[in-house]
């Protein structure tokens, strides 16, 4: 069997993919038909992976971007459909990755840059718009305008409005007199009022009224501190005259059953309210009778005489002293408390004193 050299094999083969039929080859080169339809069948068998160009890649791809289709793509590059479906699915999924990365990155970015403009200003909804467009252009160097008037709620129309727009003399005049008022607010430890901030604007040479003085402050939210005075060392000067106090703080009785007091004391579990009613001998300072209840009404006060009855084996006090709740001062108490001729008394409206011993035992 004669053999023929691999460049002599490669040129014929060259020559039959040039379109040169195997007749030709054949009287040209004097190689049998077989030996070449044989040389021809192993080229064709051996699967070879085309490089294409990446400039030629890109541009095919470019047209798969804009819709047109695979099928006309695939005739005038002469690439197989089945690689023009890999090529456009990658660039789809890589298109997406990127696009989601980049909405994420931006949106990121605002949200510091955001973060980082609002600790500049606490109350932005409070701001009036000649204020908002004030701290948008002291900011605009520094930031985004586009995101400066989104942060305030300001159109940027508006915001070039103002930048157009000369202030008033009187809103100059405005500001001013608020930074003036502010510092003398300050100065005096916020314990000063409109009359006597004004006293120091005239101190200063600055002429302005008190009316103006007023409203300057309301804007800025700001008002004399002054001391709080205890309502409870103030007592009504209308009282009921049937409500007598007959103890008068005299709470050192000689022997038992012979004062009891009681009161009501709010518990709060879990946000919600109950009440916690307690009757006590000041013989001992005992307690003598207790009843938990959801609700303060005269069957609480009730219920809590009876339990410290029961407790005391009958024994009924002389003197039975409450404050002047409407539980106490009820018809239903009254009449209960009248069954077994017991003397009510009162303490003073307002007046926790009347009543220390039993106020003490919520101390902790």
């Amino acid at each position: 069997m004669k053999t023929y050299p691999l460049v002599f094999k490669n040129k014929l083969i060259l020559l039959y993919l040039k379109s040169k039929s195997v007749e030709t080859i054949y009287r040209k080169y004097k190689v049998s038909k077989s030996t070449l339809y044989r040389w021809i069948n192993m080229t064709k068998s051996i699967k070879k992976f085309k490089k294409y160009d990446e400039n030629e890649k890109e541009k095919v791809i470019n047209l798969l971007c804009k819709g047109i289709p695979i099928k006309i793509i695939s005739e005038r590059f002469k690439i197989s459909k089945s690689t023009l479906y890999y090529w456009q699915n990658r660039q789809v999924s890589n298109n997406t990755i990127q696009a989601n990365k980049y909405a994420n990155d931006l949106h990121v970015i605002k949200l510091n840059k955001t973060i980082e403009i609002l600790r500049f200003i606490s109350q932005v909804k409070d701001m009036k718009t000649r204020e908002k467009f004030e701290a948008i252009r002291s900011l605009s160097e520094k930031y985004n305008l586009s995101l400066l008037c989104e942060v305030f709620h300001l159109s940027k129309s508006t915001f070039y409005r103002y930048s157009n727009m000369k202030i008033p003399s009187n809103e100059l005049r405005d500001n001013f007199l608020r930074d003036e008022i502010l510092e003398i607010y300050r100065l005096n430890k916020k314990r000063i009022g409109g009359t006597k901030i004004r006293r120091s604007l005239i101190e200063r040479g600055i002429t302005v009224s008190e009316k103006k003085v007023f409203s300057l402050m309301n804007q800025l939210h700001i008002s004399k501190q002054t001391k709080k005075v205890n309502p409870y060392l103030k007592p009504k000067k209308n009282t009921n005259s049937k409500c007598k106090n007959i103890l008068k703080q005299r709470f050192n009785p000689i022997e038992p059953n012979l004062i009891w007091v009681t009161d009501v004391t709010e518990i709060k579990i879990r946000s919600k309210p109950v009440y916690l009613c307690i009757i006590m001998d000041l013989f001992a300072r005992k307690v003598i009778g207790n009843i938990v209840s959801i609700k303060n009404n005269t069957r609480l006060a009730k219920l809590t005489f009876n339990h410290a009855l029961t407790t005391r084996s009958n024994k009924v006090p002389v003197i039975f002293h409450s404050d002047r709740g409407s539980i106490y001062t009820s018809y239903k108490f009254r009449q209960l408390i009248q069954k077994y001729h017991i003397t009510q008394s009162f303490s003073k409206p307002g007046y926790p004193y009347d009543n220390s011993p039993r106020d003490r035992f919520n101390d902790p």
